[in-house]
């Protein structure tokens, strides 16, 4: 462009490198679009947990498929309502999802299904089980490299779990894990392991960092 500059000026128009996907578009409501958990499944599926308790599930081209029900589905029934802060995968396919207040959730995939059902388990605190998860505040999950699940909660510190035959069990510092130092780091944030098999705990009082090896 010439201009009254004088001169050539050369404008350079710039693709939109983002975007917006609103959850519940139709809502000017906070709740309805903040979102507090995201994850993408193998099968490239994505999952978006939002303040209001509504799970949605998006198609790999980013379509809405529809919002999590109490039966495990996506289409129909009782919504599912939970304040979800952390999703993950395990390597069996499983979908573990830890809310503020309602515990942790296990979701096992239909294998028989052509659309996404689940089996739904609800693990949540029983003070007369020693065992139980230790709070139902669950901020965080992580699997290792050897495939045990950890499970950080926010007031009641960490936890692995152990299934056989038995069920399944929660083993933290009210049970096996007496090392754990639960006094000082009983709100846990975010769980990580990393290639030499340390588990790194991320809590409100410190980074906790041990090999996996002491709890075997």
């Amino acid at each position: 462009m010439c201009t009254i500059q004088r001169g050539i000026e050369k404008v350079s128009f710039f693709p939109n490198h983002f975007s917006v996907l609103r959850p519940n578009p139709g809502s000017e409501t906070h709740p309805e679009n903040e979102v507090r958990a995201i994850f993408e499944d193998r099968d490239r599926y994505l999952w978006a947990a939002t303040r209001d308790g509504y799970v949605y599930l998006y198609d790999p081209e980013r379509k809405v498929v529809g919002y999590l029900r109490e039966n495990g589905t996506f289409r129909s029934g009782t919504p599912f309502n939970g304040l979800v802060y952390t999703i993950t995968q395990d390597k069996q396919g499983n979908i573990w999802m830890g809310s503020k207040g309602r515990g942790l959730f296990r979701l096992e995939p239909h294998s028989l299904s052509n659309t996404k059902s689940y089996t739904i388990t609800n693990f949540k605190h029983n003070p007369s089980d020693p065992f139980s998860i230790s709070h139902d505040n669950v901020y965080s999950i992580c699997e290792d490299h050897s495939g045990r699940i950890w499970v950080g909660t926010f007031n009641g510190g960490l936890n692995y779990i152990v299934t056989d035959d038995s069920g399944t069990r929660f083993i933290n510092s009210g049970n096996l894990l007496k090392s754990y130092p639960y006094a000082n780091h009983k709100r846990v944030r975010y769980i990580t392991s990393d290639l030499s098999g340390n588990i790194w705990v991320g809590t409100t009082n410190g980074l906790l960092i041990f090999s996996q090896a002491f709890t075997d």
